[in-house]
């Protein structure tokens, strides 16, 4: 009997020639199988830029979106892996829209309606798209998400599976919740953050149907057979998106305000305490412990009426959902507005991540949505400012 490789049995090597055929192949048809959207989209008059940002992704989402019939200007510069260098971008990350510059300027001079980026590794994905006035906005990941799944919502129609969930964070935009409960979706969104919680919901769970899974940082996933997220996924869905509305006369923007003016009107923010060394770190946690022991009773006028612990035991049957975690959120509402506020102390950097998700009222007129955006907009940033010195104030004494 023997160990290691030996023990799982023979390996089998591909010969590069068969790369395509016995590797790729396979991981692009399943992803294809994702789409929601028959037939070609090539007829659509409509194209799209990708860029790989110098990694692998044009091996993944650049083959699926050519293969769903889309034409797709690549940007050929950042197709080079570049020995690691990233020499184009101040920083290969999807999640920031200077990372995208290079797509933007080709879509401009080709006329493209969208452009789509994924990181080194392919398993996010960033984009900019044309809006009514022809000029290239940035989309940040919490819209991407409700994009996509009212997308797949919309198109999938009748044909929902009834064992269908949808799995998201505490952190990502609670529209996700609201736009799969309206579809008679069960929605699991108040997980810790890190894909890795969306797959063990899976793997707890494997009889039911992953319609859609998102975090807030750019990550999306469909189908069980895959337990991260995927940027080809992801550009899939939002390229099929996005092309439909071009062919009915409409831009991914005037999606976005079909859905907040349906559901409410929805922004989400987030700031960084930044504390480096001991003291930063002991400064974090006594903000921690201070809001743990004495919750604030509010924030921009918004009273608190929830306050969540995340390292307090929790009973939901779900080994996932229990997880302990440094977590705290708080649920404030106020004359028919809402807002959540998140406070997690970072796991790779010196810094407490502030989130706050801000939301109105559903079911709005359009002519008072622009009023409405005003208002949550405002709402978001004062929201932030006083739980920002709030916290400030707390670890003055040590940093």
């Amino acid at each position: 009997a023997g160990s290691g490789a030996e023990a799982r049995g023979p390996i089998h090597v591909i010969a590069p020639e068969q790369v395509l055929t016995e590797a790729d192949r396979p991981y692009h048809d399943y992803v294809l199988a994702q789409g929601v959207v028959p037939g070609s989209l090539e007829a659509r008059g409509f194209s799209v830029v990708f860029t790989p940002l110098h990694g692998v992704g044009h091996t993944s989402a650049g083959e699926v979106l050519k293969a769903r019939g889309l034409t797709v200007h690549p940007v050929l510069a950042q197709y080079d892996p570049d020995g690691g260098r990233f020499s184009t971008v101040a920083s290969a990350n999807p999640e920031l829209p200077v990372s995208m510059a290079m797509g933007v300027t080709l879509a401009e001079a080709v006329g493209a309606q969208l452009v789509l980026a994924t990181d080194p590794d392919a398993d996010r994905l960033g984009a900019t798209a044309c809006g009514r006035d022809g000029a290239m906005v940035a989309i940040d990941g919490n819209r991407l998400g409700v994009l996509m799944l009212d997308h797949i919502m919309d198109k999938m129609m009748g044909r929902l599976p009834a064992n269908g969930w949808v799995l998201t964070t505490l952190v990502t935009t609670p529209l996700l919740g609201t736009i799969a409960r309206a579809h008679g979706i069960e929605v699991v969104d108040d997980l810790l953050v890190g894909f890795k919680h969306h797959a063990g919901m899976m793997g707890e769970q494997p009889g039911k149907t992953l319609v859609f899974g998102c975090e807030e940082s750019h990550g999306y996933i469909r189908g069980d057979d895959i337990r991260d997220k995927d940027g080809a996924i992801a550009a899939l869905l939002l390229a099929e998106c996005a092309a439909v509305a071009h062919a009915e006369g409409r831009t991914l923007f005037d999606n976005l305000e079909r859905i907040w003016c349906r559901y409410g009107y929805h922004r989400e923010k987030t700031a960084n305490l930044v504390a480096p060394g001991l003291a930063g770190r002991q400064a974090i946690a006594r903000v921690m412990e201070t809001w743990r022991k004495a919750p604030p009773t509010g924030f921009a006028g918004l009273a608190v009426v929830k306050v969540d612990d995340r390292r307090v035991a929790r009973g939901t049957g779900s080994p996932t959902r229990d997880l302990p975690g440094d977590v705290l959120s708080f649920e404030l509402e106020g004359e028919g507005r809402g807002c959540r506020v998140v406070l997690r102390p970072s796991g790779t950097e010196p810094k407490l991540k502030v989130y706050a998700l801000a939301r109105s009222a559903p079911n709005l007129p359009l002519a008072q949505l622009p009023a409405v955006q005003a208002d949550i907009d405002g709402l978001i940033d004062r929201v932030l400012r006083e739980a920002e010195a709030a916290a400030r104030a707390i670890m003055q004494s040590l940093v």
